[in-house]
């Protein structure tokens, strides 16, 4: 359909004027064509997207189904299936019916005369034929009623070898609301382009075709006729381009399949849309090419093409949207007027927009990395600490994604969503989240987490992804290693309690013993066992928990009281066990420590044991006065007594006396434990010679050997009673001698 250009006189059977501006008509659909209303020009877009219903024309394969035909849809009477009484589909019988011919015969009536017949200049070779008075009709809708409308359409009338109709029948009638057009054809065997004209009445009309004959009636004459074919043919095709800065090339060709040379040949309008229908420029107008008969740009001979090219700049809307189309509109003139074509998307294809389509990609990468903030710095996960999360969306795809939103089971997120993300754009910095450590994941050992992200693309659609690891794949989850560490210090402290106050570890006396257990790990400890094969504990077991840092040193103690074997031995020293569970129930055994120690160190009482080994050796003396004289006599025994004490703390054995004077018997005394006095074991005897009266002295001094516990011998001289070691013992009153 084509519009006029300006308010003309009314248009004389598709004459073009002869004086001031040249008419123009836009092309409705394949045969319909429609003066141009100048408030229009501005609506080409909307009648462009309307005219992409139009059906086949001459070179179409489609037969249209049968309804009302629209004004933007004259159904095509051409081609056709060869039969008699095939009308053509969309047009209905008014008188008889119309047949389908093709070059060779009419329907399957019989040849035509001088056949064949040449075929369309649209290339068709099928074709309606009718004789008088046949009629046939379509109805039009969406008219604009006060607009002139023009169908040009193509005829030829020749006679057929089939009873008496080798006649011709002079031309046809159109008619449409009330205008009525007789159009004659001269008798040849070429076709001849007519156009019919009439001026919308109404909304909905409809146009009724037949053959005609000045006598009227039934007469023997058919005349053949395509109507909805144009007088032009144009095809654009595209080339390159599916990335942003992409040039695509539009080539349009521009046939003429009328009957005579076409001037004035020209792409009038070229509507270029994203695929949501946001309108678009091209980058570079149409501009001739080269014509292949050699033509120069606007002149087309009969047959002949001419061909165009333009470009346009891909955006990344344009990808976003999943394309482009153009649609061209090629024009031209004619003898009947300046007619227009819209462009098919390929050769024999409907008249509808060439698309570029880009196949859309949303696609992005997920990078879920976690970093622990290890407040107090001791190169550990504890609970309370935080694991900051930096989440990474990279678009990989060739789309821009929206609302872009991180979801985090596990992490407290914020930044999100991502309003935004154009193809190649990473984005790491917006989207963040923090997650505090539990002691539970100290026992297992790590934080993992998969994180969630929903994008959309430009149609709305979610595009779900797994978060990935910094190293791994999507839905692979970002570890944090949280190790468990259960450990405590356990130490053993001694206490002296001197009952006697003497200063020395004796035996008897009690050792109190402080347990002390301090988690020194990063979990929580319970049921601390506390063992000691020295003392007796009490308090244990520590039920706790006992919280990582916390320190118990009142709930368990032990007492131990001092054998005289430990004093013997010197060594008090030990380490106790203890044995903790961890929070998955595992034991985590430790040996104590001294407060000063390192673990496994034995704890020893304050000074720890010292051992004294030492006695005191007492010699007494009585004399046995047999005569009863008073003195001391030759012949008279003294007795000996040997006194030893073990004045030390540590048991004397192997006590051995002996005296150069006396007779000694009792001796060794085998044991002497610490305090113990022996007065009784070990005695002597000496018989007093004269030689004693004579030199007046029977003193004498007696010596002693212990052994202590390590075996060392311990040598001591004897004292008298209130004398001293080494001191000599003197029988009571000494030796008298009288002359």
């Amino acid at each position: 359909m084509f519009e006029q250009l300006q308010t003309a006189s009314p248009v004389n059977q598709g004459a073009p004027c002869a004086h001031g501006p040249r008419e123009r008509f836009r092309k409705a659909g394949p045969g319909l064509w429609r003066a141009r209303d100048p408030k229009r020009h501005d609506g080409l877009r909307g009648m462009v997207q309307a005219l992409t219903l139009m059906l086949l024309l001459a070179l179409g394969l489609m037969a249209l189904a049968v309804m009302p035909a629209a004004a933007q849809n004259i159904p095509p009477t051409s081609p056709c299936t060869v039969g008699a009484g095939n009308t053509p589909a969309g047009w209905t019988n008014v008188v008889g019916d119309s047949d389908c011919s093709n070059v060779n015969q009419w329907a399957n009536w019989g040849p035509w005369l001088n056949a064949p017949l040449p075929g369309l200049p649209t290339g068709a070779t099928t074709f309606s034929t009718m004789h008088p008075p046949e009629q046939i009709q379509t109805t039009m809708t969406g008219l604009v009623p006060g607009r002139q409308y023009r169908i040009p359409f193509f005829g030829l009338s020749r006679g057929a070898n089939f009873q008496s109709y080798q006649n011709t029948c002079p031309g046809m009638t159109l008619s449409s609301g009330a205008d009525t057009q007789t159009i004659l054809f001269p008798d040849t065997t070429s076709w001849h382009q007519e156009v019919f004209t009439f001026t919308a009445q109404a909304s909905s009309q409809t146009l009724t075709v037949g053959a005609y004959h000045p006598s009227g009636g039934h007469q023997f004459c058919p005349i053949s006729f395509a109507i909805g074919a144009d007088l032009i043919d144009v095809v654009k095709s595209a080339s390159g381009g599916t990335s942003v800065g992409d040039v695509v090339t539009f080539t349009m060709t521009v046939e003429n399949t009328s009957v005579e040379t076409l001037t004035a040949v020209a792409i009038s309008e070229d509507v270029l849309e994203r695929a949501d229908g946001t309108p678009l420029s091209l980058t570079t107008a149409p501009t001739f090419v080269s014509a292949s008969a050699g033509s120069s740009a606007g002149t087309l001979q009969v047959g002949e093409t001419a061909t165009y090219t333009a470009t346009y700049t891909l955006t990344q809307e344009d990808i976003d949207a999943g394309g482009i189309s153009n649609q061209a509109t090629g024009v031209a003139t004619a003898s009947t007027g300046e007619f227009s074509a819209l462009s098919r998307a390929s050769a024999g294809g409907n008249q509808e927009p060439t698309v570029v389509s880009i196949p859309r990609n949303p696609s992005y990468d997920f990078v879920k990395n976690a970093v622990l903030d290890d407040a107090n710095g001791n190169g550990r996960a504890d609970a309370g600490e935080v694991i900051n999360y930096t989440f990474t969306v990279e678009n990989t795809g060739n789309v821009t994604l929206t609302d872009v939103a991180v979801t985090d089971s596990k992490a407290t997120i914020s930044g999100s969503p991502i309003a935004s993300l154009a193809p190649g754009t990473v984005d790491f910095v917006n989207v963040t989240g923090t997650y505090t450590v539990t002691e539970a994941d100290l026992a297992s050992g790590s934080v993992d987490n998969v994180a969630s992200a929903t994008a959309k693309d430009p149609q709305g659609n979610d595009i779900n992804k797994q978060s990935r690891p910094p190293d791994g794949d999507p839905g692979d989850p970002t570890v944090t290693p949280t190790p468990m560490d259960a450990d405590y210090d356990f130490v053993k402290e001694a206490e002296h309690v001197d009952a006697n106050g003497n200063g020395l570890i004796d035996a008897g006396e009690t050792i109190a013993y402080t347990f002390t257990v301090e988690n020194t790990g990063n979990v929580s400890l319970t049921n601390v066992v506390v063992t000691d094969s020295r003392a007796t504990v009490s308090g244990s077991p520590l039920a706790g928990p006992l919280a990582p840092g916390a320190v118990d040193d009142t709930s368990v103690t032990g007492t131990y009281t001092v054998t005289q074997a430990d004093i013997d031995a010197g060594d008090l020293d030990n380490v106790a066990s203890a044995t903790a569970k961890d929070p998955n129930g595992d034991d985590v055994p430790k040996q104590s420590r001294p407060p000063d120690g390192n673990e496994g160190d034995p704890t020893r009482p304050p000074g720890g044991v010292q051992k004294v080994s030492d006695y005191d050796f007492v010699k007494e003396a009585a004399h046995v006065d047999a005569n009863g004289n008073g003195l001391m006599d030759a012949g008279e025994t003294i007795n000996y007594t040997f006194t030893v004490t073990n004045t030390g703390n540590t048991t004397l054995t192997d006590v051995a006396v002996t005296d150069s004077r006396a007779t000694v018997s009792g001796s060794p005394i085998p044991s002497l434990a610490p305090g113990m006095v022996d007065d009784t074991s070990v005695t002597g005897t000496y018989t007093i010679t004269q030689a004693d009266i004579d030199a007046g002295n029977v003193d004498n001094v007696a010596s002693a050997v212990a052994k202590d516990p390590d075996g060392n011998d311990l040598p001591k001289q004897s004292r008298p009673p209130g004398g001293n070691p080494g001191d000599p013992t003197t029988p009571p009153g000494g030796v008298r001698q009288v002359a």
